[in-house]
C-alpha cells in the first residue's frame, strides 16, 4: 500500500506559518500524467478515497501526491482556524514545490472546488 511515511512542508510566513503534511509516490513510468488528491472537508490523505486514488496510481506507474490541509489530519492547525484562502495557498504550495510535468487534479468535495480555484490561480 502506497504512502505510510508522511513528510512536512512550510507555508506562510510568520505568525501565518505551518506545516502541511504530504504523502508523494515517485512515477515509475515517466510518461503518464501524476495524480494530485485533493481531499474533501474534514477529510484527509489517508481516507479510504485517498488510499484507493494512490493504490490506483501505483497500479499505474503514476506519481502520485496527498496532502493534508491545515486543521486536517497530520497537518498542523486547528479546524477552527482555517479558510478556503488559506487552504488553497497550500495546495498551490504543494502542487507548485512538490509536483513536476503534467498532473491530473482528483477532488472530493471541497477538493473539487479547490482544485478549479488553484487551475484559476495559475
Amino acid at each position: 500500500m502506497p504512502g505510510s511515511n508522511p513528510q512536512s512542508l512550510t507555508v506562510g510566513a510568520g505568525a501565518e506559518r505551518r506545516r502541511i503534511a504530504y504523502l508523494r509516490e515517485p512515477a515509475a513510468a515517466a510518461d503518464k500524467p501524476g495524480l494530485v488528491w485533493l481531499c474533501g472537508l474534514k477529510s484527509d490523505m489517508v481516507s479510504t478515497k485517498a488510499s484507493a486514488v494512490a493504490e490506483w496510481a501505483a497500479s499505474q506507474g503514476r506519481a502520485c501526491l496527498r496532502f493534508d490541509y491545515s486543521g486536517h489530519g497530520q497537518s498542523d492547525g486547528k479546524f477552527e482556524d482555517g479558510t478556503v484562502s488559506r487552504w488553497l495557498e497550500e495546495t498551490r504550495a504543494a502542487f507548485t514545490r512538490l509536483t513536476q510535468g503534467p498532473q491530473v487534479l482528483v477532488g472530493s468535495s471541497m477538493g473539487g472546488y479547490m482544485a478549479l480555484l488553484l487551475l484559476r490561480a495559475l
